[in-house]
């Protein structure tokens, strides 16, 4: 396993007690998205890719959807299944799962932790799990540059982080997708787009 996703599963495992709490105080406009989200989802079965302690699959459930969730964090997944959450242990780079099998993906934060050499091969891995004229949500930190940073509860512990710009953000999903709603600057400078898979070849992208 490459040494950034072995530390970053590391520092997730050292204490996911603290990163249920930490990411909760960073909730609060989960609920929002999700319902953006599940007003344009066509079905029920939706992928819930990095999905850490399950905070979204929770919700996924509220609503009565048919939802997977994916990560490698063993305490993680510990904790989902404690809750009765449907998931596998798995790397969101290249899920092993059929193809055409979800109607929707939900990616909050999980390309954060790809290096930025990876992602376009990792976006390409997801889309060949969507069902025509799906939707995907992805999230990702504004920025620049790439590299580990100390966790919040232990700076000897670190993560892999990715930055990104829109205009770097939106070209990465231009050929596929087009952009249902986006957003920028708000929630601690976090990108969020939801986009539906578009039909028959790829075409020009809209303005975010």
């Amino acid at each position: 396993m490459e040494d950034y996703k072995k530390q970053t599963i590391g520092a997730y495992d050292s204490d996911p007690g603290f990163f249920v709490d930490f990411f909760k105080s960073r909730f609060a406009s989960a609920s929002t998205d999700l319902d953006r989200y599940v007003s344009e989802l066509k079905g029920s079965r939706v992928l819930d890719i990095g999905c850490g302690p399950g905070l979204y699959l929770d919700l996924f459930r509220e609503k009565g959807l048919d939802a997977l969730g994916i990560d490698l964090s063993d305490g993680f997944l510990d904790i989902c299944a404690r809750k009765g959450l449907n998931v596998r242990k798995m790397d969101l780079e290249a899920p092993l799962l059929y193809p055409y099998s979800f109607d929707g993906i939900w990616a909050s934060a999980s390309l954060l932790h790809v290096p930025r050499v990876k992602v376009p091969s990792v976006i390409a891995a997801w889309t060949r799990l969507l069902k025509p004229r799906s939707i995907l949500f992805v999230s990702v930190k504004m920025g620049f540059g790439e590299g580990y940073v100390p966790n919040p509860n232990d700076a000897d512990r670190k993560r892999y982080f990715t930055y990104f710009s829109v205009e770097e953000f939106l070209s990465l999903f231009s050929s596929r997708f087009d952009l249902v709603e986006g957003s920028y600057g708000m929630d601690g400078e976090w990108i969020k787009g939801l986009f539906r898979l578009k039909p028959g070849p790829p075409r020009a992208f809209h303005n975010f």
